[in-house]
């Protein structure tokens, strides 16, 4: 999955493709489930979410017209700083397997 994730910023770099930006968006704070492989291997799922992010989003800055309304920068700040998740807006489901951050 890691991989694929890879490759799916090389294939989509440099063309702010809006569905492609929010579904990793999503997978950098996605919380880890209830099988015990994906836990292990978060961080490196994560990064790897945040460079694929990175390579497709690759040099609009704050002026590409399809993801200005995303405000990535404030997610992504949220992501690395902590702090309230109530702004970010993506679900999360509720289970004695999520881990509570911030």
């Amino acid at each position: 999955q890691t991989a694929a994730m890879m490759g799916i910023g090389l294939l989509y770099m440099n063309s702010c493709n809006r569905f492609m930006v929010e579904t990793l968006l999503k997978q950098i704070g996605h919380s880890p489930g209830p099988e015990l492989e994906f836990a292990q291997n978060r961080e490196c799922y994560s990064l790897t979410a945040g460079l694929a992010l990175g390579m497709i989003a690759l040099g609009a800055g704050g002026g590409s017209v399809s993801l200005s309304d995303l405000n990535l920068v404030d997610h992504l700040c949220i992501y690395m700083n902590g702090g309230s998740k109530k702004s970010v807006n993506i679900q999360q489901s509720s289970g004695s397997h999520l881990v509570l951050e911030g």
